[in-house]
């Protein structure tokens, strides 16, 4: 099976170790148990040690992801201590949002029953309710981790002043904030996400790193957003004589883990091929070379150039996310 050449990182100021690439559940309810066996499987196997779900994973049918992933560890319960287990609570649709205390809590015991395990390792706010105070969320949290319940607990889709609200009043650091991130979606650069992480010493977790998969299917001919990035990207590729799935390196470069949510083995094995390995620097710097920049600008393609600038700002700032 093909391993990660890249280290494995510590997940923000924790003890947890997760390798360079996560695998997401969030479609893993479309299938059985032994589907999610067999993918679950070839994702260790490959290194991605974090294993990302969420009790909202499945819905309409609530929880569906969880209990197959219980399925799954309850018929081989050493699996379990392979993974680095992180889940969500905080969707509850047609609400859509609750961190109440009670709801927080009662959400964590109910994934701990589906997923037949005793403890999560990291935990997740999935959603900001703009309702809840931040103190009240930071209470149901504080109650998980004190019972054992958590080991670690983090935030996914927050912005920057509500990551700091909700850890101006927890005594305990959140490790990670999960937000969408990838060449089509670069607001973590912009909008201080990535520079809050380093001040917090927090992990950016990125979810949907393809671009929601049209960074793999996008027609690079296309006159559209998504067209002419895949088209920058396909030239760096060819450039260097790699594979397209290059725009991986978008969230290796030293920044961030990202979860990919895929539901093909070989998908699997062939996006942690590209988790690293020796050409990788050499291949951001040929991204970043200053004259591909201005040559983008003269050419007024100002997608390639948002592409190459945005890498170059991560590159510049040798960002340390763990």
């Amino acid at each position: 099976m093909l391993k990660p050449t890249s280290h494995p990182k510590l997940l923000g100021t924790s003890a947890l170790e997760v390798g360079p690439l996560s695998y997401g559940h969030w479609r893993l309810s479309e299938g059985n148990a032994s589907e999610a066996a067999t993918k679950t499987r070839a994702a260790l196997d490959a290194g991605m040690t974090m294993i990302d779900t969420a009790s909202i994973y499945g819905y309409p049918d609530f929880g569906k992801a969880e209990e197959l992933l219980g399925d799954v560890l309850k018929a081989d319960p050493g699996m379990r201590r392979e993974m680095v287990l992180a889940t969500k609570a905080g969707i509850y649709p047609p609400t859509p949002y609750d961190c109440r205390p009670e709801t927080i809590v009662r959400t964590c015991e109910d994934s701990l029953q589906r997923l037949n395990t005793d403890v999560i390792d990291l935990f997740y706010i999935h959603r900001p309710d703009m309702l809840t105070p931040h103190a009240d969320v930071a209470e149901g949290l504080m109650r998980l981790v004190e019972e054992g319940k958590v080991r670690e607990i983090a935030v996914s889709n927050y912005t920057p002043s509500m990551f700091s609200a909700l850890q101006s009043v927890l005594p305990r650091p959140l490790v990670a904030n999960q937000v969408e991130f990838s060449p089509v979606r670069q607001d973590p650069v912009w909008d201080g996400t990535l520079d809050q992480c380093q001040e917090y010493g927090t992990t950016l977790i990125a979810w949907s790193p393809l671009g929601g998969g049209a960074l793999m299917t996008q027609d690079a001919g296309e006159d559209s957003t998504s067209g002419r990035i895949a088209a920058a990207l396909d030239d760096v590729a060819d450039r260097n004589g790699v594979h397209a799935h290059l725009i991986l390196y978008f969230n290796f470069s030293e920044t961030a883990s990202p979860v990919q949510r895929t539901t093909s083995f070989l998908k699997i094995a062939r996006n942690v091929s590209v988790a690293g390995g020796e050409k990788d620097r050499n291949i951001l710097r040929d991204i970043l070379r200053p004259k591909s920049i201005q040559n983008s600008c003269r050419s007024g393609n100002i997608v390639q150039n948002r592409v190459a600038c945005c890498l170059l700002i991560v590159e510049m700032k040798k960002l340390e996310l763990h």
